[in-house]
């Protein structure tokens, strides 16, 4: 966007200019008249609608999202120790009729920091092959 920008207020061909950058004139003339560059620039990669805040159980009614962080708490604070977030997210629906989805209980979770970490894979071995094989 820079280097258009100088090129261009020198004089040269906008279209041609654009061309060369790389950069379509929809998107230039955009920047230019809100006068917005590049957001990752900022720091501010956040793409999206926010979460709601809210959950709604079997009756039609919204559960805030901190009495949904506190039912997490209490199922892990039980037998829910060793769950992930799929299991968790089971217990939600079964236990306190919540319409909830995987994604919303996964990111509770990390905001509890409540994950468990990540299982490690374990590398195949290879077969071994020829005189060795019995």
């Amino acid at each position: 966007m820079a280097i258009a920008q100088k090129w261009i207020g020198k004089g040269y061909n906008a279209a041609l200019i654009l061309s060369f950058v790389g950069l379509s004139s929809s998107t230039y003339y955009y920047r230019l008249s809100t006068g917005n560059t590049d957001k990752r620039k900022n720091g501010n990669n956040k793409t999206g609608r926010p979460p709601k805040g809210y959950s709604i159980n079997q009756e039609g009614k919204k559960i805030p999202d901190e009495q949904i962080e506190e039912f997490i708490m209490e199922i892990i604070e039980g037998e829910g120790k060793a769950y992930g977030y799929r299991k968790i997210n089971a217990c939600l629906r079964d236990e306190y009729g919540l319409k909830i989805n995987h994604k919303k209980t996964y990111r509770l979770c990390k905001k509890l920091r409540v994950l468990r970490p990540q299982r490690k894979k374990k590398g195949k071995k290879p077969k071994k092959v020829g005189a060795e094989q019995r």
